[in-house]
Parts: structure tokens; C-alpha cells; sequence
């Protein structure tokens, strides 16, 4: 597991998991089952082509001072859990129908992401153990009045946001039943200790001082803007 070990991974803020959940229109309830299948089978289509995804992150040596080691390692054979990966929830009465997201175009105000993930997101930690490691990979799928929030929660030291949407892809290319490509396969399963080679011991770092911001920098003042502020979201499809 050494391979996808890196060292952009071990910064302690890090010890956190990024979140991407789709949504998906189910028509009846009695579908259900047949999609909690599909996504077990996908999960394993995916868990036999890249079997790190089922592995766990650790850390080790940390102490006062010593913020430690992240490792990915696989999962360790006397955790008090099974590493399912997928966990199922029914949130019919707790979260809004799926009709009523779409009709208000789905803020994160309305959906708590205490309930649709199974670990927190950045910047929250969490808390881990020997018997009760973080798993690199968990999907939680949320089922809601007529849909489905399929939450894929990844690691921080181990996947980073466009690690996971990529893991998404790849998923969704399970999903399908299709073969994973050799390249796919390939880059999926890369030595990351070579994708971004350290500079060398000795070699002399090169001069990037006209790059830092000049001792009597004063900035702009903020434009002031008309009007009060409102959050917006951005919906891709």
C-alpha cells in the first residue's frame, strides 16, 4: 500500500473526507432493493480493479510535537468492523422528497449532511482507532421520498476532491456492467511516489523570492458591492 502513499497527503488538516453526493429519481419503493444490488455488485467490480479503495488510513508515531505518519494500509483484520463500504439508510421521513429538492433546486440548507455522509468533511475531523480505522473509500446510499442521495465520502490524505470525482467515474462505469479500460486500470493503480518526483538531495532549489508579496504591499480595499450578499450554487450535469 506504500505505493499510493504521498507526501502532499500528510498535512494533518488532511485528516478529513471530501463528499460528492448525486441524486436520482426512484419511482417506487419497492426498487429499492434491486438498487441496493446494483450498487453492491458495482462496489465490488470497482474493490477488484483497485483494491486500495478497500483499504483504511492510519496514522503512526504521533505524539506531542510529532503530527506522525499517514499510511493507507489494508483493513486490519482485527477491526471491531467489517469494511462494507456501502452502509443504506432510509430517510423517508427525515430528509425532504426528492421533488421538493428539484423544486428548490437543491441548497445544501436542505439537505443535513450529518445524515446523508457517514464521516464528517473538511474542516471537521473525526476520531479513529485501532479497532475502528477510517476507511479510504464509503458510499452511503440515502434513500428519500421518491429518490436516492448517493453520498461518496474519500479520505482526505488519500483522495483528494478530483480523486473522488474520479472514483465517482469509475463507479459509474460499474454501474454499466462495463470493463474498465487498461489505461484506467493503469492509472488507477499508479506508484504515487513517482507521479510528482521531490527534489533531489542537494540540488540546489531554484529562486521563487519574485514571487512572495513585497514587504510594504498594501492591498486594495474590497469593492462594495450593491445590495446584500445571498450564497449561490452552481449545479453542473
Amino acid at each position: 500500500m506504500s505505493a499510493y502513499q504521498d507526501a502532499i497527503g500528510q498535512f494533518p488538516i488532511l485528516k478529513t473526507y471530501n463528499h460528492g453526493t448525486l441524486g436520482f429519481k426512484v419511482d417506487h419503493d419497492d426498487q429499492r432493493a434491486t438498487i441496493v444490488r446494483a450498487l453492491q455488485s458495482a462496489i465490488a467490480k470497482l474493490i477488484a480493479s483497485f483494491p486500495w479503495l478497500a483499504g483504511a488510513v492510519v496514522n503512526e508515531s504521533s505524539g506531542p510535537g510529532n503530527s506522525g505518519v499517514f499510511k493507507l494500509v489494508d483493513w486490519p483484520r482485527n477491526s471491531s468492523l467489517a469494511n462494507l463500504i456501502l452502509r443504506v439508510r432510509d430517510y423517508t421521513e427525515s430528509l425532504p422528497s426528492f421533488s421538493d429538492l428539484l423544486g428548490q433546486k437543491a441548497p445544501c440548507s436542505m439537505i443535513d449532511g450529518r445524515l446523508v455522509a457517514s464521516y464528517p468533511g473538511f474542516p471537521e475531523s473525526y476520531d479513529d482507532s485501532a479497532d475502528r480505522p477510517a476507511p479510504i473509500l464509503a458510499i452511503q446510499a440515502n434513500f428519500i421520498k421518491g429518490g436516492l442521495l448517493l453520498n461518496f465520502s474519500t479520505q482526505h490524505n488519500a483522495i483528494d476532491a478530483s480523486g473522488m470525482m474520479q472514483v465517482i467515474k469509475l463507479f459509474s462505469v460499474a454501474m454499466q456492467g462495463v470493463d474498465f479500460s487498461s489505461t484506467a486500470i493503469q492509472e488507477g493503480n499508479r506508484d504515487r511516489n513517482t507521479v510528482i518526483p521531490l527534489i533531489p538531495s542537494g540540488e540546489t532549489i531554484r529562486d521563487h523570492s519574485h514571487l512572495q508579496i513585497p514587504p510594504n504591499f498594501t492591498p486594495s480595499p474590497p469593492s462594495i458591492l450593491d445590495g446584500v450578499p445571498r450564497w449561490g450554487y452552481f449545479l453542473t450535469k
